[in-house]
Formats: C-alpha cells, sequence, structure tokens
C-alpha cells in the first residue's frame, strides 16, 4: 500500500546530531564575538557634511562569519525534509540570520556578567525553537504548522524587541540605528508574509522599512529610556505586517485588523507606563 504524501513529513525533526553541532558553531561565534577585541583599521568618510566611520574590527569579521554560518547551516539542517527546496532557502534562513545578529549585537551590548550568561541561554533556546519552527513550516500541510507558525511570529518579534533594545541602549548614533532597525522590520515583515498563501509584493516591504526607520529616526532624540523607544517601534510593526498583507475593499473595515491595532495600542500605552515609572 503507497504511504500518503502528508505521512512523509508529519513527524519531521531535524536530526538531533546537526541541529547541536548548527547550534553550537553558532554559540562558539557568539561568545568569542564578545570575548575576542581586536583593534583593526578604521575607514572614515563624509557623505554630505556627516562623517561616516566604518571599524574593520573582529566584531564586523565575526557578524558575516555568524551570516555565512546561519545560511550554510540551514541548507544543511533542513535539507533532509522531502518538501524542502533550495530556492526557498531565502526565506527559511532569513530570520535565523536576522535572530544571531540580534542576539550579537545585544550580547555586545551588555556587560559579561550574569545578565550576560542569561541572555545568552535565553537566545540560543529562542534561536533551537525558531529553528524546529523553521523546519515544520517548510510543509503546510503539517499538523503542527500552525502551531510553528504562532512560534515564529513570537520569536520575530521579540528578536526585533531584544534588537531595539540593544541599539538604544548600546548608544548607537542615528545615522547606523536608523537603517539597522529598518532592515530588521523587513526582515521579520518579509518572513512571516512568507508564510501566507498570497504575501504582499515587494513594495510592502518597502513601506515597512521606510516606516520603521522614519519612526526610529524621529524618535530618537527623544528622552525615551530605551524598553519604551523599543516598544513603540514594536508597536509600529506589530501593526503594520497584518495591514499591509490583509487589505480591505475601500470603505470597508478588514476584522483581521482589529487585533494587530488593539495590541499596538497596547503596546505604546505600556510604553508610556514605562516611561512614566522612570
Amino acid at each position: 500500500m503507497a504511504h500518503e504524501p502528508a505521512r512523509a513529513t508529519e513527524a519531521f525533526r531535524p536530526a538531533a546530531s546537526k541541529l547541536s553541532v548548527f547550534t553550537g558553531l553558532l554559540a562558539l561565534v557568539l561568545v568569542l564575538a564578545r570575548l575576542i577585541v581586536l583593534p583593526g583599521p578604521r575607514r572614515v568618510w563624509t557623505v554630505g557634511g556627516v562623517q561616516v566611520t566604518v571599524a574593520l574590527n573582529a566584531a564586523l569579521g565575526l557578524a558575516v562569519l555568524l551570516a555565512v554560518l546561519t545560511w550554510a547551516g540551514m541548507d544543511w539542517l533542513l535539507r533532509d525534509h522531502p518538501a524542502y527546496r533550495p530556492q526557498r532557502l531565502l526565506w527559511h534562513g532569513l530570520l535565523p540570520m536576522f535572530s544571531v545578529w540580534a542576539l550579537e549585537i545585544a550580547l555586545l551590548a551588555l556587560p559579561l556578567g550574569p545578565v550576560w550568561w542569561f541572555a545568552f541561554g535565553g537566545g540560543l533556546s529562542a534561536l533551537v525553537v525558531l529553528l524546529l519552527a523553521e523546519a515544520i513550516v517548510l510543509d503546510l500541510q503539517d499538523p503542527r504548522a500552525l502551531w510553528a507558525s504562532w512560534g515564529l511570529q513570537a520569536v520575530g518579534y521579540g528578536l526585533y524587541l531584544l534588537l531595539a533594545l540593544a541599539v538604544r541602549g548600546g548608544g548607537w548614533r542615528l545615522l547606523y540605528a536608523a537603517p539597522v532597525l529598518a532592515v530588521g522590520a523587513w526582515a521579520v515583515a518579509r518572513r512571516l508574509w512568507a508564510l501566507r498563501a498570497e504575501p504582499p509584493g515587494w513594495g510592502a516591504g518597502l513601506v515597512v522599512m521606510l516606516a520603521l526607520g522614519h519612526l526610529s529616526a524621529a524618535w530618537f532624540y527623544t528622552p525615551l529610556g530605551p524598553l519604551a523607544y523599543s516598544l513603540v517601534l514594536l508597536g509600529a510593526l506589530y501593526m503594520l505586517v497584518p495591514l499591509l498583507a490583509e487589505p480591505a475593499p475601500a470603505g470597508r473595515w478588514n476584522e483581521a485588523w482589529t487585533e494587530p491595532l488593539s495590541t499596538a495600542t497596547a503596546l505604546w500605552v505600556l510604553a508610556a507606563l514605562v516611561e512614566m515609572s522612570r
């Protein structure tokens, strides 16, 4: 008797040995990025009267290494899945790469100590959840796919909050902070849209980049603390992702907008409360 195609991937799990090696290598590079401080040449350009400095140091090199490891590791980890297609690696590698970058930025901003190790362990745990979810959503007919999609959403938004906290708390210049936060928002939005049967076009991603880049710059020099600032940006991203994915006919209200608008408003109120309590 022939087996049903859905059953072939129903119980798929990434090989434990591959998952261990992959996460172990990423953990090693993240630790090295924090412990190794090697001076390197600095390049300074003046563009439109603004001085742009790029430090060619160990942190930059390890960031590139993390990106290469993530893409290669995702291909190696997911290739055993019967539904895997190499051309889909862009979507399945996008959020993991963003997650390791966000975690690296956060770990570089924190001093070594109990908080650093807590962030390191929590970040790696979230990364493992993310990798397992990416393996499951390769087959949207998998009965676990809905839960995996929710997990991807939770991790994606959580990582963006972590990125915003690290950038704001790390004292970044606006010249670097706004583009990083804009590209991070685009990465989260595009990955979540790719879970839909009919994702929006590239124009929607451009809207997210421009909106979050403008908002991050507009609130950058306000006296908001890191958490309040990050919650403001997270609320905007949480609102834009479904609004752009599910347009409603002219003059009509789309019921799918109710929850994200309510949650975004709650995040903004929470940001105000956090700021008032400082």
